[in-house]
């Protein structure tokens, strides 16, 4: 936009490294969507929102910091990254949209912070390397498909502030031996 707080768009033409002007605060629907050539986007602390499908399809990207200015991350947002291998998610980060990392295919851990309360529905689906993820206390519901099709995933804790979890959450999770579900949990959709 003219004011330069919002960036809605990122050329297709732009490759290798890209940093974020530090007066962008929001970060658009679609601003990155199949920039396939970019390898790195530095993402300033000024940033508190990160749109919906703003950095879906983007091939390259290995690595992601979020800035600890965050504390919306849009839905598919990460959807399809599919050499992203790490993802840094501060503790600012109140919500995670559905599919926000679904697809991201070489992501191997994952650390969810205090500050998130609700895993969305398909937040992880298909992340078929993901073998590690740590929910934290502050997760109170865990939603549909939130972990379908992970398949490396060998074990999962689920705290004792989880009251829900949703249909399917677990579900082609072949490498999973070891569930604990505490009595905390009072619905398990089918």
């Amino acid at each position: 936009d003219k004011g330069m707080t919002r960036l809605i768009w990122c050329p297709l033409a732009r490759s290798g490294r890209y940093e974020i002007p530090q007066t962008v605060t929001i970060i658009d629907h679609d601003a990155f969507v199949f920039h396939m050539k970019l390898t790195s986007v530095t993402i300033p602390d000024p940033i508190t929102k990160i749109c919906g499908l703003a950095f879906s399809y983007c091939f390259e990207r290995e690595t992601v910091i979020i800035p600890d200015s965050v504390s919306f991350i849009g839905h598919h947002a990460f959807f399809d990254c599919r050499q992203l291998k790490v993802i840094d998610i501060p503790d600012t980060v109140f919500t995670i949209r559905s599919y926000a990392f679904s697809r991201c295919t070489e992501l191997k851990s994952i650390v969810i912070l205090n500050s998130v309360t609700f895993i969305a529905d398909h937040l992880f689906t298909d992340c078929i390397q993901l073998a590690s993820v740590t929910i934290p206390n502050s997760v109170t519901s865990i939603g549909g498909y939130a972990f379908y099709g992970c398949t490396q995933l060998p074990s999962i804790t689920i705290p004792d502030s989880v009251a829900f979890i949703g249909k399917r959450a677990f579900a082609v999770c072949k490498s999973l031996t070891s569930i604990t579900i505490p009595p905390s949990v009072i619905s398990i959709d089918e």
